[in-house]
Order: structure tokens, then sequence, then C-alpha cells
């Protein structure tokens, strides 16, 4: 079977820092183009990648898809310009992996989905945590029932994101289409849904700027369909890069994850009976979500990082934006 030809739409910091890499240690990967209205970021990305030098350069998406048309393409743009990105790559005859949080409206969601099962195409939204192995072993535990049915979910975040983040794109809403709970918030809100199971049926929301554009700290009470309670803060304005904790609790016991950024990542995980006990932990092997695309277009492997889930996610991510200005609880259908 020939190579999978891939395009990179997008050549910006966080293309390069996972993506690029880890499609490069793939064998059945070519990747045949570049994208990017800035020179010096496909520039700065061969620069770091020698091996990307003969790739050929385009300063606009739709003059790729015309000029080459690649089997498959990675969508690493400002997030407001995911939607129009993927329904050209669907038209052009692409299969997608797009950058989180997916798309910014309801309505481009839907647009997308519907363009996904009528082209037949592969759409895989990269929110890597359905492949690292402590969270997998999260997901595998509740829906084994090892936790009973959950009764309690809470997240917290936090990083130094308003200080790394000013003066780029990811502080104007045009391009944004939010701040800090749009952007890594975005995986806590995700991963908190996949992991349980569970929907989201309504969400209050408080917000602050910090005299930004756009949100930087958030405090969200949610309600599940199961009847189970949340609460999610994310803060973005923190000393340090990353900080996390996420807790499931259910009627047998608990999960505990805490995750610090120190370069590598650590992460501890505990697994608590309802008696006292701990659970002995067993992680399964690591993938990545770029293996995971290129094995669901070879129909070997399932997509994990579905538009569905991303899509309830966006739901969630709007309500609280909405709660944060109404004052009021916003139910999600």
């Amino acid at each position: 079977m020939k190579n999978i030809r891939l395009g990179i739409i997008g050549c910006g910091k966080w293309a390069g820092m996972g993506h690029i890499k880890n499609f490069s240690n793939i064998g059945s990967v070519d990747i045949v183009a570049l994208v990017d209205p800035s020179a010096e970021s496909i520039a700065r990305m061969k620069s770091k990648f020698p091996a990307l030098k003969p790739v050929r350069e385009f300063s606009s998406h739709m003059d790729m898809l015309g000029t080459i048309t690649p089997d498959a393409v990675l969508i690493a743009t400002p997030h407001t310009l995911h939607g129009q990105h993927i329904l050209d790559s669907f038209e052009a005859g692409c299969h997608v992996m797009v950058e989180k949080p997916f798309v910014s409206t309801i309505e481009e969601s839907a647009m997308v989905i519907e363009s996904r099962d009528q082209t037949g195409k592969t759409l895989l939204v990269a929110y890597q945590r359905h492949v690292v192995p402590e969270y997998r072993y999260i997901t595998d535990s509740i829906r084994s029932g090892k936790l009973g049915s959950i009764e309690f979910i809470a997240g917290l975040q936090s990083q130094g994101w308003l200080k790394h983040t000013v003066g780029t794109w990811r502080q104007d809403p045009t391009f944004s289409g939010g701040g800090q709970l749009a952007d890594s918030g975005g995986h806590l809100i995700e991963f908190i849904i996949h992991g349980s199971g569970l929907r989201v049926k309504s969400v209050q929301a408080v917000q602050s700027d910090l005299g930004s554009p756009v949100n930087i700290n958030s405090s969200i009470a949610l309600e599940f369909d199961n009847g189970a309670l949340g609460s999610i803060s994310v803060i973005g304005n923190a000393p340090h890069a990353m900080w996390e904790d996420v807790s499931f609790y259910g009627s047998k016991g608990r999960l505990l994850l805490r995750t610090t950024d120190t370069n590598p990542i650590q992460s501890k995980l505990m697994h608590d009976n309802i008696d006292g006990t701990s659970q002995e932990i067993n992680l399964p092997p690591e993938v990545t979500p770029q293996q995971n695309f290129i094995d669901s277009i070879l129909g070997v492997d399932n997509v994990k990082g579905t538009a569905e889930l991303a899509s309830h996610m966006l739901e969630v991510l709007l309500a609280s934006q909405e709660s944060s200005i109404t004052g009021q609880k916003i139910f999600i259908d």
C-alpha cells in the first residue's frame, strides 16, 4: 500500500512541537506540503525539521488543495478558521485531523459532521488524552464499572496562559473564539465528558478577563445527565506553566489524577475504593493521536477524538460563556 500523503495547514508552534515530529515517526506517512501565510513560519519549520527542506510551500490552503490534493491534512490554524479549512479539505477529498477546539460554532459543527458523513472521510479532533495511558486507565475503569455510578467530577487547571499568549492571536477573539477556556481549558472539559461517559445537562459560570479581550479565569458548575454534579476551575494567570487536578467520585470509589508540567510532564494517578483500600494500577500502552489518525484512515483502528464529542465540548464551552454574561444557568439540549 502506498504511503499516505499529508499536507500541513498551519506551521506555527504547535504543529512543530508535536504533530510533525510524531507524523515523521510513522513510516507510512509522507509530508508533501506546508501551508502558512507566513513564509517565516514555514522557514522555521524547515529549519527545525531538515527532512522537510524539499517539501512544497504554499501561502494558501486552497492553492495547496488545488495543486497537490494530498490524501490527508493536519489543520493547526487559529481556532475560528478551522471550520472553513475542514470543509474545503473534505471537498477536495482529504481526510482531516484538526487541532482543538474543533470549530467555533454549533452551526459549523453540524456542517462539518454532515460533510464528513457525505464524503465518508476520516475526521479526528486532536485531543491527545484519549491515547495517554493515565487518561485511558481512567476511562477504562469508569466504563468497566469499577467506580460504580459517577456522583461528582472536579477539575482544576492552572498555567501562565495570560503572560505566554499576550500579543498573539490566542488573545484576539476574532481568531481564538475565546480565551483560556477555549484553548487549554478545552482539553479538561473534553476529557471530563469523555472519561465519565456522561453528557452535561446544565452549566452555570462566572469568568474574569483580567484586562484581556478574552476570558482568563473561569469557575463553572455542571450538572450531568445522570444527576452527578461537577465543578471546573480554569486559571490562566498562574506562575507555573501547567498544573492540573482531575477527580472522579463514584459509588464504589474515586480516581485522582495530578499532572504537572516539569519538562517532561509528570502524572500521579490514584485509584481508591470506597472502603479505603487502593486498586493496583496497570497502565495501558501509549499511542499518539497522529498514529490513531493514520490507523483510522487505514481501517485498523477507530477514531478516538470524535467530532461528536468535540461538538458537545463546544456546547459546554459556549454555554459557559453565555452564563458568564447573563448570570443565568444555561441548559443544554
